[in-house]
């Protein structure tokens, strides 16, 4: 730890109520979750929230597109909705853009707009509908989580601030950060955006196509809010509430402009100094080349390709286990561990800038996805350990160390190093290549060095030490990358 330890919140995940979690979903969920594990080696007090997209115009879409299908389908609707709520709620979603694509259907679009402003002035029809969507979507995320490992902090979607959007903003305008235009509307002005970890001054990101300075709405002259106007009440309440030294928003790199600018009202409010609050992007995961968009139907499910993983690793493990000597609930544990850990490592050891193909065939991810490597080190260091007995008190070290275990040695010293840098900069991948040459270090140092068999007993001691010390190296770095490690593979 350097210094106090810092409250940094995280904010990652956030799917959309009324539709499935996609693999598009997971780059935040699991890049967010290894932040909150890395924060807490680096000695911080990380919390995590899913800020979930349960409010905003969606609603009003989904909510006409509903009431349309109830007055032309009635029961065949509900039947829809009782067998997969979440996927009914998505395929209406699908429909209603399809039908107002290219402006051709204004008169729905604008009654739409109607259904959420009433939803937002507290229609209590409305309300109660929103509800369960919600709920049902809640509770369709659940199991999902669960496969992954994931726990959150607290859920606090975007309705959280609906009762503290008002007060926000009139105070945001009342210092002059926010004006309000002749319309009503209610706007951050046109100015330069500094990138906070560069300091780069752009200002040409709030100009429109033809370079005329842009005015940022933040509240609609409906009274109508966006986006910019949950975020806004939510980093305050991060701030004043919270009491957050940092808030990292895991948000792909599409959203930049919007966290500028949301940055620049934070530190003219006094709520986060500028580079406190940080945009932690990430690439697209695409699949055949192009970025899946859930209201176009280009997506693969989570569960879908969770399954998948799991079935190949599954598969593979019987295909070695030629005896039959794994029982089926350990196989099924184990393909769990397995094929979870490689389709999660495959993506964090990547530098998370950058855009992923997702590849379908699950087995290529079992093979290309490294943790396989790192969970077989593993088991070979615990074999060790249990085989050679609790290590005694090292109370002496030979005089001559081989490469290898001068090698380990300077490897483990260095890990602390690789954490706090890795902090720093919010790269897990960092992580993930440190461990991954750990891992290679180890095995080295077991297939070259006795150690069960060393010529003394003080030797011996020695090693098992050195064993003992790396396989709490590959557990402590497998956890911050959710690398499960099975007890055999």
């Amino acid at each position: 730890r350097e210094g106090r330890p810092e409250v940094v919140i995280v904010d990652y995940s956030s799917p959309n109520v009324a539709k499935n979690m996609t693999l598009a979903h997971l780059r935040s969920t699991i890049i967010g979750d290894s932040l909150i594990k890395l924060q807490h080696a680096a000695g911080n007090i990380p919390f995590g929230i899913n800020h979930i997209g349960d409010w905003g115009t969606q609603f009003g879409n989904i909510i006409y597109q509903y009431n349309k299908e109830m007055a032309e389908r009635g029961e065949e609707f509900l039947a829809e909705l009782n067998d997969d709520p979440t996927a009914t709620l998505l395929r209406i979603y699908r429909d209603f853009n399809a039908a107002t694509k290219d402006n051709q259907n204004p008169e729905a679009v604008a009654a739409a707009q109607d259904i959420f402003l009433r939803l937002e002035q507290g229609d209590a029809e409305l309300v109660e509908l929103w509800n369960q969507f919600r709920g049902w979507s809640l509770r369709d995320f659940g199991p999902s989580y669960e496969r992954l490992g994931i726990e959150f902090g607290a859920i606090q979607g975007e309705s959280f601030y609906e009762d503290k959007m008002e007060d926000t903003v009139a105070d945001a305008v009342a210092r002059g950060v926010l004006h309000i235009n002749e319309d009503g509307a209610v706007v951050l002005p046109s100015q330069p955006l500094t990138e906070p970890v560069t300091g780069y001054t752009n200002d040409k990101l709030m100009l429109n196509q033809k370079g005329e300075p842009r005015d940022e709405i933040i509240v609609k002259p409906t009274g109508g809010t966006v986006y910019l106007t949950r975020d806004l009440a939510a980093v305050r309440y991060r701030s004043q509430e919270l009491g957050a030294d940092r808030v990292l928003y895991v948000i792909g790199k599409e959203q930049k402009v919007h966290c500028l600018e949301l940055f620049a009202m934070a530190e003219q409010l006094g709520y986060f100094a500028l580079g406190n609050a940080v945009h932690i992007s990430f690439g697209h995961l695409n699949v055949d080349g192009r970025k899946m968009k859930s209201r176009e139907g280009k997506v693969v499910l989570l569960d879908e390709i969770l399954d998948e993983v799991v079935e190949a690793a599954e598969q593979s493990i019987v295909s070695r286990d030629t005896e039959g000597e794994i029982p089926d609930t350990e196989r099924r544990a184990l393909a769990k561990q397995v094929g979870t850990s490689a389709l999660v490592f495959n993506d964090l050891r990547q530098d998370r800038q950058n855009d992923i193909e997702f590849n379908p065939d699950a087995a290529k991810t079992l093979e290309v996805g490294g943790s396989v490597y790192i969970q077989y080190t593993n088991t070979r260091l615990r074999r060790v350990i249990e085989k050679g007995g609790e290590a005694g008190p090292l109370t002496t070290v030979p005089e001559v160390l081989t490469a290898d275990e001068k090698l380990i040695i300077s490897e483990i010293a260095r890990f602390p190093l690789v954490i706090t840098e890795a902090a720093k900069t919010n790269s897990p991948h960092k992580i993930a290549g440190y461990l991954t040459q750990f891992c290679r270090t180890v095995n080295s140092f077991y297939h070259d060095t006795p150690i069960l068999n060393a010529e003394t007993d003080a030797e011996r001691n020695f090693r098992l030490n050195l064993v003992s010390a790396a396989a709490q190296v590959v557990a402590n770095a497998s956890d911050i990358l959710h690398v499960d490690l099975p007890e055999r593979m």
